[in-house]
């Protein structure tokens, strides 16, 4: 999922945005989710770790769909590239 986020600010680096990675991103962030509570790992859940991590994958959900707001805001020149190539240095630090 953080491949395809730093794709993403690729893209929105040379002024475009690629719905199929915003999709893919949430998929396989939905299927995730999806396979722990499903699964017998529901217990999982109820530990500090698994409630950590579950609450990791939905922030990064989140974060995936607000990235079309920062095309936005990049597109309306509201947020600088050079603050896009900082977040886009964070994410790799991941």
């Amino acid at each position: 999922a953080f491949t395809l986020i730093d794709n993403q600010f690729e893209n929105i680096l040379i002024g475009e945005y690629d719905n199929t990675i915003e999709d893919k991103c949430s998929k396989i962030m939905r299927d995730i989710a999806y396979k722990v509570y499903v699964t017998r790992h529901r217990k999982y859940l109820t530990t500090n770790l698994g409630k950590v991590q579950f609450k990791i994958f939905i922030n990064v959900e989140y974060f995936n769909l607000y990235m079309i707001n920062i095309y936005k805001y990049v597109k309306d020149s509201i947020i600088s590239k050079v603050y896009i190539e900082d977040l886009k240095e964070i994410i790799k630090d991941i």
